[in-house]
């Protein structure tokens, strides 16, 4: 059962990871600033409409206070670091 969540959670965050990518090509010319921070503004926009939005949905609706937090806080610095991966390789 490990190995299919692994296999799960590896495979879901390439095509999420793929998807934000191309909203990030899209978006690119409307997030202000240039390179890397550039990539940590969309790291932090991504975190603001999805982990933040989904924890709240969470706690409030579900009553899962731990996962909702827990959501909140891994996913900040998930995306931040995607955003810095992100501005630093992307190249208009």
């Amino acid at each position: 059962m490990s190995i299919l969540y692994f296999l799960a959670a590896i495979s879901l965050g390439v095509i999420w990871g793929a998807i934000f990518g191309a909203i990030y090509k899209f978006l690119y010319d409307f997030i202000p600033s240039k390179g890397v921070i550039k990539g940590l503004f969309y790291g932090l926009l991504i975190w603001l409409v999805k982990d933040i939005a989904a924890g709240s949905y969470i706690a409030l609706i579900g009553f899962e206070m731990n996962i909702a937090i827990g959501l909140i806080i891994v996913g900040f610095f998930m995306w931040i670091a995607y955003g810095f991966v992100l501005g630093a390789l992307y190249k208009k």
